[in-house]
């Protein structure tokens, strides 16, 4: 839906239409113009192993793979990029048309952690 709103024709007296299974816009003829053409990359990431590299197969310019805490050597990540050229293949598309990237978390402080913080809150299961 968004992408097609990006890329529809300017000034066309139809409008874009889509017709989705949660979202539907009708005969949107004023869409959103983005200076970057066709339009802005699409930036889609994840650690799910099936629906979220099947998804950005199909629609994402770049995949981010998220690195996980506890992944020192980087073999998980390296695993999730293979998942997402599996998907891109199973769909026809090339897998070198999509980039590929990895959220690095990072904790900063002035003092050493303390053992009894444990792990970050976002990093807990």
């Amino acid at each position: 839906m968004i992408t097609g709103l990006w890329t529809a024709p300017f000034g066309d007296a139809t409008g874009f239409s889509f017709d989705g299974a949660h979202y539907r816009v009708e005969a949107a003829r004023t869409p959103p113009r983005p200076t970057q053409q066709p339009h802005p990359p699409v930036i889609i990431g994840g650690t799910g192993p099936k629906r979220t590299p099947a998804i950005a197969a199909r629609y994402a310019t770049e995949f981010n793979g998220a690195l996980l805490v506890g992944d020192s050597d980087g073999s998980q990540l390296r695993e999730r990029f293979a998942v997402f050229a599996r998907a891109c293949e199973a769909i026809g598309r090339d897998p070198a048309t999509a980039g590929r990237s990895a959220v690095l978390p990072v904790a900063c402080g002035a003092t050493p952690p303390r053992p009894s913080a444990g792990r970050p809150s976002w990093a807990r299961s």
